[in-house]
């Protein structure tokens, strides 16, 4: 006889009599009598988030009436919930198996080493949001909660970038077992390429994240709107930042194409505020910009000394004593330099410079004249 997975609990007649006892005096035994076998047994929702596990007596037996010889499933008594990896789901139930075929009463701890809970949008999650994990049922003892965090990183607007951390508590307690956020707080803030804003903040804190004591990073922070920033001028980075702010990192700030002044995040009541110490006619050029000035200086000085080479050259091309009899002329210069140009720090400049000029003058027999002249500059640093 084939039995199908019976439900924990219930039974499946083999033999029956409508008269009550009518079984009680035939001995039921052998291998497969209730309770001479156990069998282990484990359970899983579809993502083997939860996992429950244990054993459970089947085997033939008598109903209580004694007229029915049954195959009967007992109860599941679990031993073990093991908790893996999910997808938070706000307000769902992972698992349910609340039945009265289930006996937690054996469970003493809950299995969490390898839980943990990814977030599509971690930056919404509010304290007191929650999901069940698994739904059991009143066997199921209270246990200690656990605490679990997920750190996370997100960009409110362009230019910042938020590290923060979800803290939960895991619990079984009445029955079921869940996960509820107990705080969402950012730990950094970083900031970059962002706009400067004259009026209103560059963005403001979500209710449901705390930024309180968070360290602020303006170490390279950037203002692509505007050209320039007068002494003292101030604004608003984060509104209801909160009432206070960890390690504030970043003591200069650019503008435009790399002007660099000195300025610095502090907090202003409960707001994050920028301000710049340094007016426009304060400001430095970057030392990217700066470089790219000395290097211009150089170009120019190499194209100033292949002038004078390339005078000389046709100075010596049209001298009466280059033409041959056949016009045809031959100028060349060459030479070396060194130079040293200051440019708030200095260009020192090496260069090497040769130049050949190659002429004709044909005079046709209709009495005009033919002129053509070929040169070449070869310039070196």
């Amino acid at each position: 006889m084939t039995l199908t997975e019976l439900v924990a609990g219930t039974h499946v007649d083999i033999l029956q009599s409508d008269t009550g006892g009518f079984f009680a005096n035939v001995p039921v035994n052998g291998a497969n009598v209730y309770g001479k076998q156990q069998d282990t047994f484990s359970e899983a929702d579809a993502a083997k988030s939860v996992t429950i596990a244990g054993s459970q007596d089947k085997g033939v037996a008598l109903n209580e009436e004694k007229n029915h010889i049954i195959y009967k499933a007992g109860t599941k008594y679990v031993t073990s919930i093991t908790l893996g990896a999910t997808d938070w789901q706000k307000g769902a139930t992972l698992f349910d198996r609340s039945g009265a075929g289930y006996n937690y009463a054996g469970v003493t701890a809950l299995g969490a080493n390898d839980f943990a809970v990814s977030y599509a949008s971690p930056e919404t999650v509010a304290v007191g949001d929650s999901m069940t994990l698994l739904k059991a049922n009143t066997t199921l003892k209270d246990l200690a909660k656990q605490t679990k965090q997920t750190a996370y990183s997100y960009s409110p607007v362009a230019g910042v970038a938020v590290d923060a951390n979800i803290t939960g508590k895991l619990a079984a307690s009445g029955g079921i077992v869940t996960y509820t956020a107990a705080e969402n707080r950012a730990s950094k803030l970083t900031f970059t390429n962002v706009d400067w804003k004259d009026s209103g903040p560059l963005m403001a804190r979500s209710s449901n994240i705390i930024f309180s004591g968070a360290d602020v990073d303006t170490a390279k922070i950037s203002f692509q709107n505007i050209q320039e920033l007068e002494a003292n001028k101030q604004m608003m980075l984060v509104s209801d930042f909160g009432d206070r702010v960890g390690t504030i990192t970043g003591s200069k700030y650019t503008v435009g194409t790399g002007l660099e002044g000195e300025g610095a995040a502090s907090l202003s009541g409960s707001d994050l505020v920028f301000t710049a110490r340094t007016a426009a006619k304060n400001m430095v050029v970057q030392e990217q910009t700066h470089n790219t000035l000395m290097a211009m200086e150089a170009g120019i000085a190499l194209l100033a000394a292949g002038n004078e080479h390339i005078s000389q050259t046709m100075d010596s091309l049209a001298a009466p004593g280059n033409a041959g009899a056949d016009g045809l002329a031959i100028g060349a210069s060459m030479g070396g330099s060194a130079s040293r140009y200051e440019t708030g720090s200095h260009v020192s400049a090496h260069n090497w410079n040769a130049a050949v000029a190659v002429g004709s003058r044909r005079e046709k027999k209709n009495g005009t004249t033919d002129k053509k002249v070929e040169l070449v500059w070869r310039p070196g640093l």
